[in-house]
């Protein structure tokens, strides 16, 4: 779990958490001002990083 931490910690929150919500299938929306997206080179990161986990429990509840 520490890489996935250290992904969610890896810009200024919550960026880094609407993100990983974003990329899950949650829409969560963009970041308001004085907040900006997060950067592409840590989207690829937090995009690595949560293709390690399993995320069937999040693919199944969003199905309901």
């Amino acid at each position: 779990m520490i890489p996935l931490v250290k992904a969610l910690f890896c810009e200024v929150n919550p960026i880094p958490v609407k993100e990983a919500m974003n990329i899950l299938g949650w829409n969560a929306g963009p970041c308001r001002l004085p907040l900006c997206e997060m950067s592409e080179a840590n989207h690829k990161k937090m995009v690595d990083v949560l293709a390690k986990y399993d995320t069937s429990a999040t693919a199944k509840f969003l199905a309901k």
